[in-house]
């Protein structure tokens, strides 16, 4: 038995609380429709009611990247969201020594996971997202390889300040065209290249084309730091 994708079953879900809703609001019309009135603020009366069920299929895909050793900022756009920082780092698991993320939402901004500790100590990163970046710091040079799902499309939100985000997609798309509508809020994008290492930087300038640093696009498997003045968000398809 095949189980469906989970935005199909968040799909049918709603579906079915619709149906209880309008079975309800039905009722109430046929037996007092003053009441029905205080309910809903004259729903029927003054307004229309639109319901949208966004579906967002997904496909499969493996993750297939090289690791050097050292500090690595990067992004898994096959995981499933909300997967264990242990399963989801499974493939190279003994090759790293830290995994942390950044929320600018919570009041610790920072978390951590680190797969030494006991197993009584709690971790206070625990779980994975396509949408979302991490720093891994790998001790030895290691291939990760692993199968999973890729989403036609996913949101990022952004607030205000640095946001730590991934890039949920295998193809690579400019930065500019990527952001769209938050683009006038965004002032700075920065990535890392392990390889050279260096932080790479948008909006690219004279100085960092000469030295070869500048930013253009979004790429599968890292992760991006965004400094925006203005909360919005954006789409990646």
């Amino acid at each position: 038995m095949r189980s469906r994708p989970e935005a199909v079953q968040t799909a049918v879900v709603a579906s079915g609380v619709l149906v209880v809703a309008v079975a309800v609001l039905l009722v109430l019309q046929a037996l007092d429709p003053s009441l029905l009135n205080q309910v809903t603020g004259k729903l029927f009366e003054n307004a229309s009611m639109v319901t949208r069920v966004y579906v967002v299929n997904s496909s499969p895909a493996a993750c297939d990247v090289d690791f050097p050793a050292g500090w690595n900022l990067v992004s898994f756009f096959c995981l499933s969201n909300g997967i264990s920082v242990h399963e989801g780092l499974l493939p190279i698991n003994g090759d790293y020594a830290a995994v942390f993320g950044y929320d600018p939402s919570l009041a610790k901004r920072w978390v951590a996971y680190n797969p030494s500790l006991p197993i009584w100590v709690v971790n206070d990163l625990s779980s994975l997202y396509r949408e979302r970046g991490y720093w891994i710091y790998i001790v030895n040079e290691t291939y990760y390889s692993q199968e999973g799902k890729k989403k036609s499309q996913a949101i990022i939100d952004l607030q205000p300040g640095w946001n730590l985000v991934g890039f949920p997609t295998n193809t690579t798309l400019f930065i500019n065209q990527t952001l769209g509508v938050v683009l006038p809020s965004v002032i700075a994008v920065r990535s890392y290249n392990a390889s050279v290492p260096s932080f790479t930087y948008y909006p690219p300038t004279v100085q960092t084309d000469v030295l070869g640093i500048s930013l253009r696009e979004f790429g599968p498997y890292y992760g991006f730091w965004i400094y925006v003045n203005a909360s919005g968000s954006y789409t990646v398809s």
